[in-house]
Formats: C-alpha cells, structure tokens, sequence
C-alpha cells in the first residue's frame, strides 16, 4: 500500500505544472534515459516539421505548430523561443545553433544544408529516422540490461516470501519437546 501510494503521489507531482520542469530536467540529466528522452523529442521535431512543411505550411507557422506538439517543456520552451527569433528573419539552423544542449550539431547541419539546398524536408526526414532508429536501439539495450535487474529483483521477493513461511515453521517445530 505504501508503495501505491508513493506511486500515485509520485506521478501527481511529476504532472503538476511546478514539479515537471524539474523531473524533466532530472530526467535529461540521466546517462541512458536522458538520451532516449532527447531522441524521442528530436524525432517528433523533425517528423512533424518535416510533415508540415510537405504540406505547403510556411516556415514560421511550422515552428509554432510544433511547438505545441511538443510534450517536453524545455523543448517547447527553445521552440518558443526559436519561433520568435525567426519572425526577424534568422534560418531555423541558425537558432537551432544557439540551443546545443537540446539539439545536437548533426540536426543543426543537417537543417542548415536542407535551407541551403531547398531539401529541408528531406534532411528531416533524414533526421527524424535517424533518432527514431536511436531510440529503437536504447530502448532494446534498456530492456537487455533490466531483465538481469528484474530476475535479481523477483529473486529477493522469493526468497522473503521462502523466509515468510519457513521461519513460523521452525519456530513451531522448535518449540515442542521431545519426552
């Protein structure tokens, strides 16, 4: 019960508008789950820019949408930000450049020669399969290093349940005499 509990308090705090921020920035912070964090993110920036800028919908109106796609909210604070630069007529790569703590050189590059050639959409595509080939592969390695985690675990519980019962056993069993 104590667990449910501080399992439900737990993810009340982690949805509250104050506590999110903080999870997410810790959470980003964490070696093998912050790069799945940052992937899942990279890969919906660019699937969805890449989809809406194949649908004819300008540059900065694409930003904005985004945006609002965007569940993290250090992202969608950057792209904020991003979509406001750019009305003052600065290239996406640019600002991105400005942000590398969230986006990485290789999108950077990638966006800035997709301006340059006229192929952005392709070098989101690009991008977007890329760090969802990422996540796939540090999803499967997560999984491969808990299920050493998750025997040990099952393990402990065994042997507490074992422990559980045998104990009152012997206890009974030394408690009568032999006359």
């Amino acid at each position: 019960a104590i667990f449910a509990a501080a399992g439900i308090l737990g993810y009340i705090l982690i949805k509250s508008k104050t506590l999110r921020p903080f999870w997410e920035y810790t959470l980003f912070r964490m070696p093998s789950i912050g790069k799945i964090v940052r992937d899942f993110n990279l890969a919906l920036f660019a699937r969805t820019m890449a989809t809406l800028i194949v649908s004819g919908v300008p540059m900065t109106q694409a930003v904005a949408i985004t945006t609002e796609t965007m569940r993290n909210t250090r992202y969608r604070r950057a792209l904020t930000k991003i979509a406001e630069l750019q009305q003052s007529g600065e290239s996406l790569g640019y600002l991105l450049s400005t942000r590398k703590d969230l986006f990485p050189p290789l999108v950077e590059r990638m966006i800035k020669v997709g301006e340059q050639s006229g192929n952005l959409e392709e070098s989101l595509v690009f991008l977007a399969e890329f760090h969802e080939e990422e996540l796939d592969y540090a999803t499967k390695n997560i999984s491969t290093i808990a299920e050493p985690l998750l025997i040990i675990f099952v393990g402990f519980i065994v042997a507490v349940l074992a422990l559980a019962i045998i104990t009152p056993i012997y206890q009974i069993t030394g408690s009568f005499q032999v006359r």
